[in-house]
């Protein structure tokens, strides 16, 4: 459709019919357009539309200077660029007469595309109506026509109407379709992240139970063989020969010794691996709101949320310990852990280093070595004993940061899976809903630029309120169905609609309406048409009403 102040492009003569005066310029096409722009600052003034004062100003020049025949053309340009500006404001002869124009514009366009036929008389009156707009000739009778053409035209595209077939609607559903695919590529990502998190999670955890439950058994076997060949180790010192010692290293005891012990140091690698992942997890999941904590409060938390350390010694830091504590001779052997009282405390972090945390958990080779005394005498040293009761004490370190990091990542497990990711999915269904309603009524252009947008608006927030409650109807809706409540909060926020139809049928079914008793009426065995008449305690009584022969004599004779 043409502008509203949109100038006529064809030139005409003078009125008389001679050669244009003023120099050979011909100013006709100019004074008309001058004398609309007067006509709309006319109407923008009575309809209180704010013109700019310089635009208003560029008109009476543009009227002086044609006047006196003096109009430049960079002054006729000046004008033009005003001119421009006041139609844009004024929107002749209404602002809504000239939405209505557009919009049926657009409509007779996409039904021309679409193939639909429009009469003929209808055409003429939207080709009527843009002229009389262009030309500021606007009357009720023009008007008249307009609408009711509009109206047939209307009627001819549904269910597609003005706003659904405009350009409006065209553009809103493209940015309505980038916004949610765009939407929907972020929920993807988040929940792939935090699905795959919680599958790692649940591995571990179940890995720390498993080896916690190999271990503890063989704990309690490995500490009974150890006291028991620590006492033949004691006999075998005191009466025993060379070959007796020797024989010791490889008897069926040490053999079953330093099998379990292998077990042992081997599922002690193993957990404190999984301790060593779910710590760096915790850190993770946790970063956020240590983050916030730290900058809300400003100073240190004392222990992060979500931090794995140890249960019963104090955290050291490599630049608080000195060095020659580090690593802690004992008999000859260097074992990492701190076994003697009045040396380093027994609670001290054997995690302080990584040679600390290699001697914790590997095994010293070789195993029940002979040793010598100061007097030259061959023996097995008590080292080996004693390095088997302290691979158990590493073991119960290890045990309980284990468990402890077991509880913390089960209960994040519990919390994203019982909430947070009911929320994304239904959240995801809801988008997956809307992705293919916006491609429909694409296609049949029936998007509107602002219901389709509030409609969709509330689809998401009905899809994230039934995230937040489908855990409370998890059993309901599961029932016979072998389905995970995170399928079923995507279907539902697919199609939340059915859900609260359900939220509707169980309201109804725990809190039924109570109805008021109508009256009804049926046949007695004697023939009496009996009436059942509600009462005011809710009691029922019947009323005899007999209509045979003998009863309307009587009504008739006392009528008469």
């Amino acid at each position: 459709m043409a502008n509203v102040g949109a100038y006529d492009r064809e030139e005409s003569a003078t009125s008389d019919g001679n050669e244009p005066s003023n120099g050979g310029r011909d100013f006709s096409r100019v004074e008309r357009d001058i004398a609309k722009c007067e006509t709309l600052i006319s109407l923008a003034s009575t309809s209180g539309i704010e013109c700019l004062k310089e635009d208003v100003q560029a008109v009476k020049d543009a009227r002086s200077q044609v006047s006196s025949g003096k109009l430049t053309p960079e002054e006729q340009a000046t004008f033009y660029c005003s001119m421009s500006k006041i139609v844009a404001a004024v929107r002749y002869p209404s602002r809504q007469i000239s939405e209505d124009l557009q919009l049926c514009c657009e409509v007779v366009s996409h039904a021309a595309r679409t193939g639909r036929s429009i009469e003929k008389n209808d055409l003429e009156a939207l080709a009527r109506a843009r002229i009389a707009q262009r030309m500021l000739e606007w009357r009720h009778d023009i008007e008249s026509c307009f609408y009711d053409a509009m109206g047939r035209i209307s009627k001819s595209v549904a269910p597609a109407v003005a706003e659904t077939a405009g350009s409006e609607a065209k553009a809103g559903a493209r940015i309505a379709i980038r916004n949610y695919s765009v939407g929907v590529g972020i929920l993807t990502a988040l929940v792939l992240l935090l699905s795959c998190l919680m599958f790692i999670i649940r591995q571990i955890s179940d890995d720390i139970t498993k080896v916690i439950d190999r271990n503890d058994p063989l704990a309690v076997t490995m500490h009974n063989q150890l006291q028991s060949y620590a006492g033949a180790i004691d006999r075998a010192d005191q009466t025993g020969t060379v070959d007796a010692l020797v024989q010791m290293q490889n008897s069926p005891e040490a053999i079953a010794i330093k099998e379990s012990l292998q077990a042992f140091a081997t599922n002690n690698r193993q957990l404190f691996s999984d301790v060593t992942r779910t710590r760096a997890i915790t850190h993770f999941i946790f970063r956020i709101p240590n983050g916030l904590g730290h900058i809300v409060f400003r100073k240190h938390w004392g222990e992060d949320w979500g931090g794995v350390s140890s249960r019963y010694g104090e955290d050291c830091l490599l630049n608080d310990i000195p060095p020659p504590l580090l690593v802690v001779p004992f008999n000859g052997s260097r074992y990492g852990f701190f076994v003697t009282p009045f040396f380093v405390p027994p609670d001290s972090g054997w995690q302080c280093t990584a040679s600390s945390i290699r001697h914790a958990l590997e095994i010293d080779l070789p195993i029940f070595a002979l040793g010598e005394t100061a007097d030259k005498k061959k023996t097995i040293p008590q080292d080996a004993i004693n390095h088997g009761f302290q691979k158990i004490a590493v073991y119960q370190d290890i045990r309980a940061m284990a468990t402890y990091a077991r509880d913390i990542i089960l209960v994040t497990v519990g919390s994203i899976t019982g909430f947070l990711l009911p929320v994304l999915y239904a959240w995801l269904g809801a988008c997956a809903s809307i992705l293919r309603q916006l491609r429909s009524d694409t296609t049949a252009c029936l998007f509107h630029p602002e219901y389709s947008k509030v409609a969709n608006r509330a689809h998401v927030t009905t899809g994230v309120i039934v995230g937040i409650s489908i855990g409370l109807f998890s059993n309901l809706l599961q029932t016979g169905t072998d389905i995970s409540p995170l399928a079923i909060a995507f279907v539902a926020g697919y199609a939340s609609d059915k859900f609260f139809e359900f939220i509707d049928r169980l309201v109804h079914a725990i809190f039924p309406s109570q109805s008021v008793p109508e009256q009804s009426e049926h046949q007695g065995q004697d023939g009496t048409k009996l009436t059942t008449l509600p009462t005011k305690k809710g009691f029922r009584r019947h009323r005899s009403m007999h209509f045979g022969k003998a009863n309307r004599n009587r009504l008739t004779d006392a009528a008469t």
